[in-house]
């Protein structure tokens, strides 16, 4: 990571600072005029004890600003999530898992949940694949011929047929 990559995140942790701004940053971009129950579209809306929650007067459910996006069921930090978005904004072919990990400071299964979601919502690579697939001429070195699976099976499929 170059000195300018790294000053950029600074940058951003700076607007970011913690978890408190990120979830008021996303609930300001989300419900610009004010909250509403993303189930009954109610304006009668209270913010409860702890405050990353909301609960609609109207149908009684609860409910925050990651319910029905790609941060719902993630027990990743809206920070971390903010930062990712801004990342794979940054580079332009992409980011890996295994540096968004790096740099968000989680495992690699995490980041790669991270980027499938981003990915889905930012219309980039089809993450799963399309049901078309193309063969390349792999060529595989190393080991005795003898403990080849493939040739044992193909082998012994072609003496089945004659």
């Amino acid at each position: 990571m170059t000195e300018e990559e790294r000053e950029a995140i600074v940058r951003v942790l700076e607007i970011i600072p913690d978890e408190r701004t990120a979830i008021e940053l996303v609930e300001s971009r989300r419900w610009p005029a004010g909250i509403v129950c993303p189930y009954c579209e109610s304006e009668r809306t209270t913010r409860q004890r702890s405050y990353q929650y909301h609960q609609c007067k109207d149908c009684r459910r609860k409910f925050t600003c990651r319910t029905n996006t790609i941060f719902e069921r993630s027990h990743i930090p809206m920070q971390k999530w903010l930062l990712a978005i801004f990342l794979l904004e940054k580079y332009e072919r992409g980011i890996s898992s295994t540096q968004l990990a790096k740099v968000l400071g989680i495992t690699q299964k995490s980041a790669w949940f991270m980027l499938v979601r981003l990915k889905e919502v930012y219309g980039l690579e089809e993450c799963v694949s399309s049901g078309e697939e193309e063969d390349d001429d792999t060529s595989i070195v190393g080991g005795s011929k003898d403990n080849r699976v493939w040739d044992r099976y193909f082998v012994k499929r072609k003496a089945k047929r004659t």
